[in-house]
């Protein structure tokens, strides 16, 4: 099991002709595993401060590790991947689906 706590600042988060704007915000992460090589992960990223566009965005997956590879089913409700468009939110009632492959190279 893991479990993350990030605290990010990010300034202006603010559209188009607005004024500028700051926004913290606090990752937090976790990872569990359930079966031998299978791990369910959570992660969100509330607003503490700030420009509120939209919700908080979140993110849950199912990890399977086979050998030095990691296969990644991703449900998220933003695309958001940058810290300003995590900033920003997701959107409440949609997810997308997203795949990851990931390999350790040491």
């Amino acid at each position: 099991m893991a479990l993350y706590a990030t605290p990010l600042w990010v300034h202006n988060t603010g559209t188009g002709g607005a004024d500028t704007r700051d926004t913290g915000i606090l990752g937090l992460g976790g990872r569990l595993r359930f079966w031998h090589s299978t791990y369910f992960v959570l992660e969100g990223s509330p607003r503490i401060g700030g420009l509120a566009i939209a919700d908080a965005q979140y993110a849950f997956a199912i990890e399977e590790r086979v050998g030095a590879h990691v296969f990644s089913l991703t449900f998220t409700n933003g695309p958001g991947t940058t810290f300003r468009q995590i900033a920003r939110g997701g959107v409440p009632e949609h997810l997308t689906l997203g795949f990851n492959l990931t390999r350790k190279f040491y």
